[in-house]
């Protein structure tokens, strides 16, 4: 199905700045990235939204502990980001978070 590569790779985007510490423990957090278009990828492989969340279901079969990091370009649009987050605390989710750049 899917590798671990692919749960901690993802793709370039330019991140928006927020706070000034490092959120860590994240090394194997499954990646879903949402770019400027509003395009979703998981890893690096560009998916609809509905099959990020059919992929992170069964990977959570796998790792019932799964951690979901949400990485919005700092262009996309907020719903898509937002949308793609829901569907995912629809579906049990609970441990999810929105990667940031550090502020300079």
């Amino acid at each position: 199905m899917v590798t671990t590569p692919m749960m901690t790779n993802g793709i370039d985007l330019d991140l928006p700045n927020a706070g000034t510490t490092v959120l860590t423990g994240t090394d194997h957090a499954m990646q879903v990235s949402v770019d400027s278009a509003g395009r979703y990828y998981l890893g690096t492989v560009e998916l609809p939204a509905d099959e990020v969340v059919t992929r992170a279901v069964a990977m959570r079969g796998e790792n019932p502990n799964l951690t979901i990091v949400i990485n919005g370009d700092r262009h996309a649009d907020y719903g898509a980001v937002m949308n793609v987050m829901g569907k995912l605390k629809t579906a049990g989710f609970q441990k999810i978070g929105l990667r940031t750049k550090l502020e300079n």
